[in-house]
């Protein structure tokens, strides 16, 4: 993810137009001093809006917000990639399985005559 497709998902998420300097700030802060990328960024805010289920305000910025839940949303990220690959996994066991089809005759029944010994 690029910087310019995080600062458009930060606007889409706060609803603003443009970032703001506080914002822009912060998201410098989260790379160059805590060493996230931009994917890692939105990842968190991501989690903390869809999945935790917070409102998020454009005014104090993201960085706490971001350090609050980055160790958690990348938990559950990796979680979700993992089931991800887990599932991929079966779907690909499954579709290369060999399939075995057995024929069989049905036997033929034969039909006797059977003698009433009381008739004799």
């Amino acid at each position: 993810m690029t910087k310019n497709e995080l600062l458009e998902f930060i606007c889409d998420l706060y609803g603003i137009d443009q970032c703001t300097n506080v914002i822009l700030k912060h998201i410098n802060q989260l790379v160059t001093e805590h060493g996230l990328s931009y994917l890692d960024i939105a990842r968190a805010l991501s989690y903390y809006v869809d999945i935790l289920h917070k409102n998020v305000d454009a005014t104090y910025g993201i960085i706490r917000t971001v350090e609050l839940v980055y160790k958690d949303a990348r938990n559950y990220f990796n979680k979700l990639k993992k089931l991800q690959e887990e599932q991929k996994a079966a779907i690909n066991k499954a579709s290369t399985s060999k399939t075995i089809l057995i024929n069989y005759k049905k036997e033929k029944t034969i039909k006797r005559n059977y003698i009433d010994l009381n008739k004799i």
